[in-house]
C-alpha cells in the first residue's frame, strides 16, 4: 500500500490537497506498465503535482523535480510522519534531491 499525494504549490511550499490510499502492484511488475485506478476523480489545476508516500520507518516521499533517474537509487526526503502528509498540511520544497530508479506517470484529463 502507498498514499498518492496531490500537492499544490504555494510561495515556497506545497499544500497537500489529496491523500489517497492506493494498493500497489503485488507482486511488483519488473518491466512494462501496471495501471492502478483511482477510487474517484480528483479535481486538480495547472501547476499541481503528484507524489507518493509510504508509511514506514523512513516515511519517504521520493519526489523528483526533474527527469533524471539513477539505477538502484531512490532519493528524496525521509522521515515524514503520517500527520505531516494529511490533507491541508504544508510541505517545504527544499531538500528534494529527486533521482530515482523508477517513474510513475499519472494521467490527468478534463471532465466535461
Amino acid at each position: 500500500m502507498f498514499d498518492l499525494l496531490i500537492l499544490r504549490p504555494t510561495e515556497n511550499r506545497w499544500q497537500v490537497l489529496y491523500r489517497v490510499r492506493m494498493s500497489d502492484d503485488t507482486p511488483p511488475t519488473q518491466t512494462g506498465m501496471t495501471v492502478v485506478p483511482l477510487p474517484a476523480p480528483l479535481a486538480v489545476q495547472k501547476g499541481d503535482i503528484f507524489a507518493h508516500w509510504q508509511d514506514g520507518l523512513s516515511g519517504a516521499i521520493p519526489l523528483n523535480l526533474d527527469d533524471k533517474s539513477v539505477d538502484g537509487l531512490s532519493a528524496g526526503q525521509y522521515g515524514f510522519q503520517s500527520s505531516e502528509v494529511e490533507v491541508g498540511q504544508l510541505i517545504g520544497r527544499e531538500g528534494f534531491s529527486g533521482h530515482r530508479d523508477y517513474f510513475i506517470n499519472l494521467v490527468f484529463s478534463t471532465n466535461p
